[in-house]
Formats: structure tokens, sequence, C-alpha cells
């Protein structure tokens, strides 16, 4: 049969907790290489960088693509070789 220890009365907290916890397993000396923990934090640099780059292209698009304050459309003619200033005169107006 099997050898177990005795039992000794305990109080009921140290019941439940545990008797030792074995460590956890060592990394291997693969996963612990320079280059490949230099890899890991590229790939997860340029992974945030996308997810960025993709919400502040959606949240750009959904601003310019926002209905203006007019409560109408209004057609604006702009004439050729305007200026910046000539073409912001011409849509205060």
């Amino acid at each position: 049969m099997s050898e177990r220890p005795p039992i000794s009365p305990r109080s009921p907290r140290a019941a439940l907790e545990p008797e030792q916890v074995p460590p956890p397993p060592r990394r291997s000396e693969r996963a612990r290489n320079p280059f490949i923990v230099v890899g890991n934090a590229i790939i997860t640099i340029l992974l945030i960088a996308m997810l960025g780059a993709g919400a502040a292209y959606y949240y750009g698009k959904q601003m310019l693509e926002a209905a203006g304050p007019l409560q109408e459309e209004k057609i604006v003619s702009i004439p050729q070789r305007a200026g910046k200033r000539d073409i912001a005169d011409v849509l205060t107006r």
C-alpha cells in the first residue's frame, strides 16, 4: 500500500494551504537567447504600432466623413489657381 504520512490535526485554514509548491520549470537556454528576446521585442513593438496606426486611421476617417456644421448641403465653386487664403475666404462665406 502507499505510504502516507500520518494525519496530524491542523486548523482548517492550515489544512487548506498547500505544504510546499514546486518551483516553476526553468526556461530553456534557447528561450533566453538575446536574439530571440530582441526579436520578440521588435515584433511586439511593430504589432502595437500597427494597431495604433489602424486606430488613428479609423478615427481620422470618421472625423473627415462626419457631417459638418451646416444644416443643408452647399455647393461651393473654387476658382482655378486659387491660393490657400482665397479658398479659405470662399469657404467661410
